[in-house]
């Protein structure tokens, strides 16, 4: 029976009598299973990595819309055409994945839903059944025929796709960081930062730029890390641009930092001028790790060297490098001239660095004559609102700290200080601070007042325990109740101040009110009456020139640097103990040793304190009465602690004037 070519001969006994009819039902059955699937993988696909659902829906459409238009024109073509095995076979060709091409979709043409739904019609006779079965065949080994490698290479041409779509316009984060001021590296890495930037078509949407150290070790932090960490959380930025991998961290926590916050965000894109880093890949991660921890451990290697410098300059009487310039020196700094090159210079003149020894010394007698940190910074500071009258190393306006810090320095009397401890050498006696001649340096305050400024300063004993913080009257702490033994608080109303019993919650019955003015009046009379007298002054002499407090500053600063020899002592001894040696002596009897010096220590502190009082009378003027008013109120506070142990005060009748009577006064050493 002949046909047309448009006309197919029915074979008899319908499709289920065909050879291989099993095999080719359950082909079309699964590539028609797999055409359905694909919208809803792509949808899903594009979903999670971009997470925007106008790019799915548009992924969709773009990957339905060809088949929706060409199928049923290329099915009724190749049901008619004479060429099907040719258009068969190039479909095969075109569709083939490149070797070298992984995402090998993106280039395939797709036939249509005819070519994959339904088997061709053949175009010769229905005896003909060797041709018939090989294009069925044909069909089968198609890519149609294998649902899940097309599946496959279809998702993977729309990833593809949708990851182009979705990176314009990346936003991109550049961080730049040097660990010092000075220089234009920060500036040059911002430049190569944005020359990548714009290789890769993106836009810059923040600069972070800052000069701090990234190590463990640095003292600052880094404001400018957190914000773009922040950034990165907020998921402002799509990839983060570093110049290096140590510009970003040079510790694994900080790097950890990083790697969690870019994973959580979704941002995987980290880049480098030299590589491009794939946070999503657990091998990028880990080759991030590696070049963080190369940077920590050449930082800490670094670090050895330099402690290691540092200890041969402490034990070679050097000063410290760099840091600011101590009160009292002239100080060096590094500058330019006009021919480009460095030179050093003094930062202030001698003259200046004389007169502000000169005031060291001035602060020094006024800790041991009684006067307070206080008092000594209100007469340097001056006026609140004006400039200092006597500015700091700096410029700046004093504080009792500050001026502390400069009386506590070793470099003071002429020590070599670390951490504000004196260094000593192998045979325990304190090392020369030296100059840049390398002679020791002359110091200003001799060794043995330095150590009695430091033991005032260090003193427990001077701690503020009086109620209401730093005490600003003057009989506060020395005037008590004469009834019932209570310290008298001061108490404003109306413009006026009296010294008061305090309330029974206070320890108090509130016996007896004065005002403070007629008793101040009446106490002050009674001490320059006896600074004024003749024997006062025989007395004054007599403690000045021999100063009881002396031996036990010697002894203090001996003790000292025995405590630092035998915490040494002890350390080697244990350390040689571990090893298995038995050191001589042992580690238990240095320990023992060093718990005697230390109380002994204790002791002569002790005796240094209850000496207090003696020193604070030799230094009193002789004409107090007219220096009193430019005297400070902490100064004027220790002369009356020293010149008397207590003040009782009684109560009198209502309305009378004020009693001399009723205030009765102990005097310490003098009537």
């Amino acid at each position: 029976m002949s046909s047309s070519a448009g006309d197919v001969e029915t074979p008899a006994g319908g499709l289920r009598a065909q050879p291989g009819w099993p095999a080719f039902f359950l082909a079309a059955t699964l590539a028609r299973l797999a055409s359905e699937m694909f919208p809803v993988a792509v949808v899903l696909l594009v979903l999670d990595r971009t997470g925007r659902i106008a790019l799915a829906g548009a992924a969709v459409a773009a990957t339905t819309l060809p088949g929706v238009v060409t199928g049923p024109v290329l099915g009724a073509w190749l049901d008619r055409t004479a060429h099907r095995r040719a258009a068969l076979a190039s479909n095969q060709v075109v569709r083939r994945e490149p070797a070298g091409d992984p995402g090998g979709g993106r280039t395939s043409a797709r036939l249509g839903p005819a070519a994959a739904g339904r088997p061709c019609r053949p175009d010769r006779p229905a005896g003909d059944r060797r041709v018939h079965q090989h294009e069925h065949r044909t069909v089968v080994a198609s890519g149609e025929g294998k649902p899940r490698e097309a599946t496959m290479t279809a998702i993977r041409a729309v990833a593809g796709i949708a990851e182009e779509l979705a990176s314009p316009p990346g936003r991109a984060a550049l961080y730049c960081r040097r660990s010092a001021q000075g220089g234009g590296s920060v500036e040059l890495q911002e430049r190569d930062g944005r020359r990548l930037v714009a290789e890769k078509g993106w836009t810059v949407t923040a600069v972070f730029k800052e000069w701090v150290s990234a190590s463990e070790f640095a003292r600052k932090d880094r404001k400018e890390w957190a914000r773009l960490l922040q950034g990165i959380e907020a998921r402002e930025f799509d990839a983060v641009i570093f110049y290096m991998e140590d510009r970003s961290a040079r510790h694994i926590l900080f790097a950890g930092e990083l790697v969690q916050a870019c994973r959580a965000a979704g941002v995987t894109k980290v880049l480098l001028p030299s590589y491009q880093y794939d946070f999503s890949d657990a091998e990028d991660v880990a080759r991030f790790y590696g070049e963080v921890l190369a940077a920590q451990r050449e930082v800490a290697k670094m670090s050895k060297r330099m402690r290691r410098v540092r200890r041969e300059e402490r034990e070679n009487g050097m000063p410290s490098p760099g840091g600011k310039r101590p009160f009292g020196s002239q100080g060096w700094r590094r500058v330019r001239d006009e021919a480009g090159n460095w030179r050093t210079e003094p930062i202030v003149s001698e003259a200046q660095a004389a007169r502000e020894r000169k005031l060291i010394r001035e602060a020094a007698r006024r800790i041991l004559a009684g006067d307070s940190l206080r008092g000594i910074v209100l007469d340097w500071n001056g006026k609140p609102g004006s400039p200092p009258r006597v500015p700091t190393a700096t410029g700046g306006r004093w504080g009792t700290r500050t001026l502390k810090q400069v009386l506590l320095a070793p470099r003071v009397a002429g020590l070599r200080g670390h951490r504000g401890q004196i260094v000593t050498g192998d045979d325990g006696q304190p090392i020369r601070l030296v100059g840049d001649d390398g002679q020791p340096i002359e110091p200003i305050l001799p060794r043995e007042q330095w150590e009695a400024v430091r033991a005032i300063l260090t003193d427990p004993a001077r701690a503020i325990r009086t109620v209401g913080g730093t005490p600003r009257h003057l009989l506060t702490g020395l005037a008590f109740c004469g009834v019932c033994g209570a310290r008298l608080q001061v108490f404003r109303r109306g413009g006026h101040v009296t010294y008061r019993c305090p309330y029974p919650g206070d320890g108090g019955r509130c016996c007896v009110q004065r005002l403070a003015k007629p008793v101040e009046d009446l106490i002050l009379r009674a001490v320059f009456r006896a600074v004024e007298n003749p024997t006062w002054h025989e007395a004054a002499a007599e403690r000045s020139n021999d100063d009881p407090a002396r031996p036990h500053y010697e002894r203090l600063a001996e003790l000292t640097a025995e405590l630092d020899v035998l915490d040494r002592r002890i350390g080697e001894a244990e350390l040689a103990e571990e090893l298995g040696r038995r050191p001589h002596p042992s580690a238990a009897t240095l320990r023992r040793m060093l718990a005697d010096r230390e109380k002994e220590r204790e002791r002569h502190q002790v005796a240094v304190t209850r000496l207090q009082a003696g020193r604070v009378v030799a230094a009193v003027p002789r004409n107090l009465r007219d220096v009193w008013p430019d005297l400070s109120l902490d100064r004027q506070r220790a002369i009356l602690a020293a010149m008397i142990e207590w003040i009782k005060v009684y109560p009198q009748g209502r309305g009378r004037a004020f009693d001399p009577d009723a205030v009765e006064m102990k005097p310490r050493g003098w009537q």
